[in-house]
């Protein structure tokens, strides 16, 4: 497993795009009002970055995925794809099967950020999307997708909050709590 240096690999083409991410997320619109790439990126990040944390605070890996020694993640990545499509409105109402199997292309594209041969870190995802909290709106998509956060834990008292902040009711500050976490 690899990992992709974002030095040279754009990130989201309107990554403003969302004014309020949190509410969006909670909204389970997130992922709409955004160009079909970049709802692949998202998408395919998402897994990636759940992988890595299912790994580092689980040490769960799924047999045929990178993490166990494959050469890619396409199929654990399509897996993933139907449960998000098992999310009533979590997809842009544009999301069809052609729309999956043009994601996973998206994914094979190798050298390329979005490559599913390929692993993330949390470093990788804040420094690709120059946004401290992507990885946190990562897992929380996730979440929405797979039904728990990393390790079983529930993100909902952190949406809680991070929608607080953005309400203007709450001051927050970008605590990495990840090493107490282990």
């Amino acid at each position: 497993m690899t990992a992709r240096s974002n030095s040279t690999f754009p990130s989201l083409s309107a990554p403003r795009a969302v004014a309020r991410p949190f509410h969006a997320l909670s909204e389970k619109k997130f992922l709409h009002n955004r160009p079909e790439d970049d709802v692949y990126k998202l998408l395919i990040d998402c897994y990636r970055f759940r992988v890595e944390d299912d790994y580092k605070f689980a040490g769960e890996v799924e047999e045929d995925c990178i993490y166990a020694g494959a050469p890619n993640s396409y199929e654990p990545f399509k897996r993933f794809l139907r449960k998000a499509e098992q999310r009533d409105g979590l997809l842009p109402t544009w999301w069809s099967s052609e729309k999956a199997k043009a994601c996973l292309e998206y994914g094979k594209k190798q050298k390329h950020w979005s490559d599913l041969g390929c692993a993330i870190e949390k470093h990788d995802v804040t420094e690709h999307y120059e946004d401290n909290l992507m990885p946190m709106k990562l897992r929380m998509l996730g979440e929405q997708i797979l039904g728990t956060g990393p390790g079983g834990q529930s993100g909902a008292a952190m949406m809680q909050l991070q929608m607080a902040t953005e309400r203007g009711s709450m001051l927050s500050s970008n605590l990495d709590i990840s090493q107490m976490v282990r």
